[in-house]
């Protein structure tokens, strides 16, 4: 009994409802996986199922039709005779193309190059290639009946008929010639002739009488001879490709330093999310221009301290060096040896070596990269940067467990890279003040030099960290450890640069007592994330990914701004286009930071009431705006906020500032600054002493020689700049310090500025925080100062009336800070390339002046922004304007750079199906027309 034969007919059917079962089942299971929470390793083998499912239709009917030939076994009990499995050969490719698109499509399929892509391009041209081989066969074939069929067409008529086939096949005669004798032959001969003549013609198409062959014909050749070596291409690329997305070859070509997670890595599938990171200066912090050119000379000058005092700093440089480079390169810094390293880690100093050798973006660029915080199950510890942080972090074929909000209704897309952890519904990662434990790893920095901790001890050792035992809402875990020095004043024994998340632990734990009170729209305590990764206005939701895989839909999520919206940007615009953004990004930077600066503060000028002699005085209230934290906060000696004082008379006349001091004239304004690098009209405490015949002790801030001071001639005494002095720390005990711009491993190295009129203290105005009153001996709060300021008012008529307007202005560095770097490199040997400033007036010609906020007098307390701090509903991002002017980045100078994107954008499966289908119907083509 002959077995039984699929026809063409048939084997159309099984491909078109073949192809519309995997969709069912790949696309389809998809949603099965979505509903079921699926993680990483179920949808690894989801995916692999539907690629050995294309394996077997692609390879099956050739592995199977080769076994029933050689081997008797397969033979026999095989079901189909040899056509059967020869139209398998021919059919199953097609609906491998189909399996093939939906296995890729089974993850979020994208644009960029890869090995499945690659492999799936293969696969289409072997299967054109077969089709080809098949579709000759056919051709050869169809010609050979086709001159079977003449040559009974002649066997049946005379001899001379015949003779006259052969001299028409064989071109033994011209056409004419032949046709003129057949026209003497009878009818009947005649309609044979002209049979034998339209059958040649078939022939001829492909197959010319006068040899050769077509063009078609030798398309097909040439296909069939590259079918067989192309196989074997395609499955050397087959294996390939599993050993390259199972990460097999990473493990072999790349150092476990290349092959960890990158932000890039995630820029696969959160490219949206990606593009604000890599313009947060937590994706800078690595790479960041002041960073890189701070490090070494506050190293270098480190070191220079330790031969200075012996071995006892040198201990604490050794065991300390690495403590910026923890909280700025947490990844990186794990592959550190050398203490003293410095960025970029991939770049040589002079005469030397790189820090990190054979090292991938992560370990090289990232900064505080997503694998930094999305591996972490749990907040890291208080100071936890301090050292080595933990990363958990996977490759970048396998990213471990990623942890973030839990996302329900619908659950999250099933994905093969990654698992989804979670926290519980009201803890790390779903509740801001949970997270927002995470952020004092690294924003307190603080070190403890005398070895008995860096809070100062109480009187009572079994006291609670989280008490407040002497009532000035200080946690007791946040205290300083200050003692008196031998002239009375106090003397910090630590080194504390910041204390960012103590700040916001207090405010937390005073919050119902000191903030409730004054705000009825904020019923709880803030997180950090509230202001710096504000929500879309109005909680808006968007996507968190670019493409959902199958036909999933890209659902919307709760979102937060991966920009981390602060205060710093970074000087020079390429490092943003080295991120794969437009330099003009930088500006958006900056409008996001005004919008959170202008939530920072309220001001208010005090109305002084009608004018009644030669000097009126105005008081300015400048008032801590519900903060989570103190103003300023961070890095306060770096961050410049000034007031812009002025008054005019009832007239629109300019009313000036009085002359405080014989020997110094006042500027008619005071905090005016011309240009956005110009330096700040700071009073030098010297010139100010011998202007005014003063003992150089008596002027405020006069034990500290700035950096570049101005002359008691030129200079504004009734600046108030809340900016504090970094200085050396006086290693000699001379009870003279210096600013500088690096950062000495002493104590008490930052100072508190005071306004050289009246020398009052630009102390920071707290939160929730109290502070001691030394006329009263009692705690009080200090959320806001009033800083007074005197008019010239002799020429006014009694009765007249005052309009005073300030404006509170921002620079993130001053311009002497960088200068002051630039000198500090001279001559040092620790410095890679990258990281020296040549020219920093080509970084200070990008600094800006952002004019935060602006009262005029009897206007009332006056916010630019109102933040969450304000309203529990509102978010920073409903303040964000363009900027202009002073407060923008001038790229004019040089033309934008044009780069590239962080990623190239995904394709939807219905547009890569179209792609796939397109060319299988090419091959289909081929494949189904109608054989000769």
């Amino acid at each position: 009994m002959a077995k039984p034969q699929l026809k063409s007919r048939a084997w159309n059917l099984i491909v078109i409802i073949g192809s519309l079962a995997l969709v069912a089942i790949g696309f389809g299971g998809l949603f099965v996986l979505q509903a079921g929470k699926a993680g990483a390793t179920t949808t690894l083998w989801f995916v692999v199922g539907i690629g050995v499912i294309t394996f077997l239709c692609f390879a099956g009917p050739g592995i199977a039709f080769v076994a029933r030939k050689r081997i008797a076994f397969v033979k026999k009990h095989i079901p189909g005779g040899s056509l059967s499995w020869v139209r398998a050969h021919l059919y199953m490719p097609v609906l491998a193309l189909v399996a093939a698109w939906v296995h890729a499509s089974t993850v979020p399929f994208r644009t960029v190059l890869s090995s499945g892509k690659v492999l799936l391009a293969i696969a289409i041209v072997v299967s054109v290639c077969g089709i080809a081989r098949h579709h000759l066969i056919g051709v050869t074939k169809s010609a050979i009946n086709a001159d079977a069929q003449i040559s009974k067409v002649a066997a049946s008529r005379s001899r001379v008929f015949r003779q006259l086939v052969i001299d028409y096949k064989q071109l033994r005669r011209p056409l004419a010639d032949i046709q003129a004798d057949v026209a003497a032959l009878s009818a009947a001969d005649q309609a044979a002739w002209a049979k034998v003549l339209e059958t040649q013609t078939k022939i001829d198409a492909d197959f010319p009488r006068g040899g050769g062959q077509s063009g078609s014909v030798r398309a097909y050749k040439l296909l069939r001879a590259t079918h067989a070596p192309l196989t074997i291409v395609l499955f050397l690329s087959l294996s390939f490709h599993l050993v390259d997305v199972l990460g097999a070859t990473d493990k072999v070509l790349a150092d476990s330093k290349e092959r960890i997670a990158s932000v890039q890595n995630c820029a696969d599938c959160h490219s949206d999310i990606v593009k604000e990171f890599r313009q947060s200066s937590m994706g800078n912090a690595q790479i960041g221009t002041i960073m890189e050119a701070q490090l070494p000379v506050t190293l270098a000058r480190n070191e220079e301290l330790a031969k200075l005092l012996g071995q006892d700093q040198q201990d604490l440089l050794d065991s300390s060096a690495q403590v910026c480079i923890n909280c700025h390169a947490p990844i990186g810094a794990r592959f550190v040896d050398s203490p003293t390293a410095v960025l970029p880690f991939d770049e040589a100093v002079p005469d030397g070596h790189p820090a990190v050798s054979n090292a991938g973006d992560a370990v090289n660029k990232d900064g505080v990269s997503c694998t930094v915080c999305h591996s972490q199950s749990a907040p890291l510890g208080e100071l936890a940067g301090a050292g080595p942080i933990n990363v958990n972090g996977g490759t970048r074929d396998d990213y471990g467990t990623v942890f973030g909000p839990i996302f329900s209704d619908p659950n999250p897309l099933p994905v093969r890279v990654h698992d989804f952890g979670s926290t519980s519904a009201d803890g790390f990662w779903n509740d801001t003040i949970a997270t927002s434990i995470a952020c004092g790893a690294c924003h307190n920095v603080k070190l403890d030099l005398n070895g008995n901790g860096v809070s100062a001890p109480t009187a009572d050792p079994n006291a609670d960290p989280e008490g407040d035992d002497n009532g000035n809402f200080q946690l007791n875990e946040n205290e300083l450890d200050i003692t008196k020095d031998a002239s009375g004043k106090d003397q910090l024994n630590d080194l504390v640069l910041q204390t960012t998340f103590d700040e916001w632990q207090d405010y937390v734990a005073g919050f119902d007592a000191q903030i409730a009170t004054k705000n009825p729209l904020v019923d709880k305590p803030l997180g950090c994330i509230d202001c710096h990764m504000p929500a879309n206005p109005g909680n808006a939701q968007e996507p968190v990914v670019d493409q959902a895989p199958g036909f999933l839909v890209v659902p919307d999520r709760p979102h937060r701004s991966h920009s981390f919206i602060g205060v710093d940007y970074d000087l020079d615009p390429s490092t943003y286009a080295r991120a794969g953004l437009d330099q003009s990004v930088i500006n958006d930077i900056l409008a996001e930071r005004k919008a959170l600066l202008a939530s920072a503060v309220s001001l208010e000028v005090l109305d002084a009431g009608a004018v009644a002699g030669p000097e009126q005085t105005v008081d300015v209230v400048v008032t801590n705006n519900l903060l989570g934290h103190v103003f300023p906060t961070g890095f306060a000696f770096a961050r410049q906020f000034w007031l812009e004082v002025s008054a005019k008379d009832s007239k629109g006349n300019t009313i000036c500032l009085q002359d405080p001091f014989p020997g110094i004239d006042s500027p008619c304004s005071s905090g005016v600054v011309p240009l956005v690098d110009a330096v700040l009209p700071q009073c030098d405490p010297a010139s100010v002493a011998t202007a005014t015949g003063t003992d150089l002790s008596a002027v405020p801030n006069g034990d500290i020689v700035f950096s570049e001071p101005v002359a008691a001639a030129t200079c504004d005494p009734w600046l108030a700049n809340f900016q504090k002095i970094l200085t050396d720390g006086d290693p000699l005990k001379t009870g003279r310090f210096t600013e500088v711009a690096y950062q000495s491993f002493l104590p008490d190295i930052v100072k508190t500025r005071k306004r050289i009129v009246d020398g009052k203290v630009m102390a920071p105005l707290q939160s929730v925080r109290r502070v001691l009153d030394p006329a009263t001996g009692q705690f009080v709060d200090a959320d806001s100062t009033t800083i007074p300021y005197a008019f010239d008012t002799s020429a006014l008529p009694a009765g007249d009336h005052l309009t005073v307007t300030v404006t509170m202005h921002f620079r993130h560095l001053p311009p002497e800070f960088v200068r002051s770097l630039a000198r500090e490199q001279e001559g040092l040997d620790n410095i890679t390339p990258s990281a020296l400033i040549g020219d920093p007036d080509d970084l200070t010609k990008h600094l800006t002046i952002t004019d935060v906020v602006t009262a005029i007098t009897g206007d009332g307390p006056i916010i630019g922004c109102e933040g969450p701090q304000n309203d529990a509903r509102r978010t920073i991002l409903e303040c964000v304007e363009p900027v202009t002017g002073n407060e923008a980045v001038d790229l004019s100078a040089g033309a934008a750079m044009s780069n590239p994107p962080l990623a190239l954008g995904t394709a939807q499966p219905l547009m890569s199906g179209m792609a796939v289908g397109g060319l299988t119907a090419i091959g289909g083509f081929l494949g189904f027309r109608r054989r000769r």
